[in-house]
This record gives C-alpha cells, sequence and structure tokens, in this order.
C-alpha cells in the first residue's frame, strides 16, 4: 500500500523588519522666567548638554520669543500683577513650542500670537495712564504758564517793562519773559498733541514700544522738549538758523512777535525730530582774517 509522503512543515517568509523612528532631538530641556517668577523680566532658554545645533526656524521663532518677554518687561514696569501673567502665558506658550523632544514650532508661532494679543489688550490701561500723565503736564506745565505769559505781554511785566508800539521791536528782557512762560507752555501743549494723533490710529502690537518714544516718561519727556526748545529758540533769536512756519519766521519771536515762541516750543514738542536735525546740521565756520 502506497503511504502519502510525509508533511512538509511550510515555512513563511520573513517579514521585513518596521523601520525603527529616531528619537526627536532636545534642544532645549526648559525655559525658566528671570530673574524670578516674583519679578519676571525675561525668558531664559535652558539647552541640554551636549544639544545639537538649534535649528534656524526654532532659534528665530526664540528670538520672537525673547523680543516679547522685552516688550512686556517695558511696558509692564509699573504693573508687577499684571506682568507676572504675561509672562505666565509667555512661559506656558514657549514651553510648548520649545521644550524636550515635543517641540512645535506651529503651535510656538500659533501660541505667541495670542500672547502678543493679550499684552495688546493689556496695553490699553497704560495707554490710558499715559495719557492723564500728560494730561496733568499739559495744565501744570501749559495752561498755566500760557496765562502768566499771556498777562506779562499785556501788562509788560506788571509795568515794570514797556511795550512797544505797533510792529516796534520789543525789550530783549521783555521778550525771555515772555518767552520763559510760552515756549514750556507750546512744547506742552505739542507733546499731549503728539501722543494723541499717534495713538489716534488704533494700539498695535507693533505699537508698544513707542507709547514713549526712546522708553522716556511723560515728564522726563517734556522737560528734554522744553530744553530743546529753548536751545533752539537761543539760534533763533541770534539767528544762526532762519526756520519758517508758513508765511511766518520763527525768528521773529526775538524781535517783533513774542507769540512765535509759543510755535518755537510747539515744533520742538510736535517735530521733535526735525529739530533734532537742524540741530546736528549746525557747524561753525572759521572766518579768514
Amino acid at each position: 500500500m502506497d503511504q502519502d509522503p510525509p508533511a512538509q512543515d511550510s515555512v513563511k517568509p520573513a517579514e521585513p523588519a518596521k523601520a525603527v523612528s529616531a528619537p526627536r532631538p532636545v534642544y532645549y530641556r526648559s525655559i525658566e522666567i528671570s530673574p524670578s517668577t516674583e519679578d519676571p523680566r525675561r525668558l531664559v532658554f535652558v539647552a541640554p548638554t551636549g544639544a545639537p545645533e538649534v535649528p534656524e526656524e526654532l532659534l528665530l521663532m526664540r528670538q520672537d520669543y525673547e523680543k516679547t518677554a522685552r516688550v512686556a518687561s517695558v511696558l509692564l514696569e509699573d504693573d508687577l500683577p499684571t506682568r507676572k501673567a504675561v509672562f505666565d502665558l509667555l512661559h506656558q506658550a514657549a514651553d510648548r513650542g520649545f521644550r524636550g523632544p515635543a517641540w512645535s514650532i506651529a503651535d510656538g508661532k500659533a501660541n505667541l500670537a495670542e500672547v502678543r494679543d493679550a499684552i495688546v489688550d493689556y496695553a490699553h490701561p497704560v495707554r490710558t495712564r499715559l495719557l492723564k500723565q500728560y494730561t496733568v503736564l499739559l495744565v501744570c506745565f501749559g495752561v498755566t504758564p500760557l496765562l502768566l505769559g499771556a498777562l506779562i505781554y499785556h501788562t509788560g511785566a506788571f509795568g515794570l517793562l514797556s511795550k512797544p508800539a505797533a510792529g516796534g521791536t520789543f525789550d530783549p528782557t521783555l521778550v525771555w519773559v515772555i518767552a520763559a512762560c510760552w515756549i514750556p507752555a507750546g512744547a506742552a501743549f505739542c507733546v499731549w498733541g503728539e501722543f494723541a494723533l499717534r495713538m489716534q490710529s488704533g494700539l498695535t502690537y507693533d505699537q508698544l514700544l513707542v507709547l514713549d518714544p526712546s522708553r522716556w516718561r511723560p515728564g522726563q519727556r517734556l522737560l528734554i522738549t522744553v530744553v530743546i526748545a529753548f536751545i533752539f529758540a537761543f539760534l533763533l533769536a541770534f539767528d544762526a538758523v532762519q526756520v519758517g512756519l508758513g508765511s511766518l519766521l520763527l525768528n521773529d519771536f526775538a524781535k517783533k512777535s513774542p507769540a512765535m515762541a509759543l510755535a518755537v516750543g510747539g515744533i520742538t514738542g510736535l517735530a521733535f525730530a526735525s529739530v533734532q536735525d537742524i540741530l546736528f546740521r549746525i557747524k561753525p565756520t572759521q572766518r579768514a582774517n
């Protein structure tokens, strides 16, 4: 009797080995708030030992976070509770975008945009506080000197100095007494006006660091403007420069139109950069004997 051949074990072909994905590199092991969470000023990105070189896109995002931290620190200098709240949001956003192997550029950028929107919302009370400070300065150093200067002008310094006939030349002493009142008044009015005009178009993130140009506080800015206005007035009085305003000549404040002192202070407050450019362009000349 024939017998069936013994069954042979079936051999299955080996399955190809599954590719094992390499672990994602860790560029930052932690993000910390410096100098402390009680007085936040900046973010510190801590890299692990032997961390690989950071990709350019991640490095650029880190720079954006650092700039945003700086904006928050400067803008909220005098508002510690709000500054702490903003840095808490910023720290959470950075932690998701940078820390560990689960870092995400897309999430980091989206979170940063949300934080910046929150900073703009927090900036509105700051703008209101600045406007109040400028208004107080306007009343103290604008309205009061304006009225005092008008009184001195119309009374001839309370009868101590005589006013010239119409079209005549004013006594230099009377001119400078009036200018001492009206230059600060013009500067105060126009510094207030410049701030209001600059903020009128609506507050955006890009405007936050220029709420006060050069990071001067309102009082500091007005003081600098007044001093520069007096330097400008001195040069105008001696015709070292000649500056016109429409059909008027600012130099006339020192001779026949003391009221132009208001314009001297006002131009300095409203167009400080232009006055600065005029002063920088002045160069002494040497004359041969």
